[in-house]
């Protein structure tokens, strides 16, 4: 199975339980099983964090840090 960004993120907030966009977009883009055009990558792990808050997965407590909330 093909593991995507969420699984990615989720694994890492699973790790860590408090993480920044910074932190993110560096672990997210170092993955050899991604294969997104890097012009492109910042967006969707933004945009798979927006999905993820609406789902009550994570919760922002600061601008740009993200935590487990669940």
């Amino acid at each position: 199975m093909r593991e995507g960004i969420a699984d990615i993120i989720r694994s890492e907030f699973n790790k860590k339980n408090t993480l920044t966009l910074s932190e993110l977009y560096e672990i997210v883009s170092k993955n050899p099983n991604l294969n997104i055009d890097p012009s492109k990558i910042k967006h969707r792990i933004r945009s798979t964090i927006y999905s993820l808050q609406q789902s009550n997965e994570i919760a922002r407590i600061e601008r740009n840090t993200y935590k487990k909330s669940k």
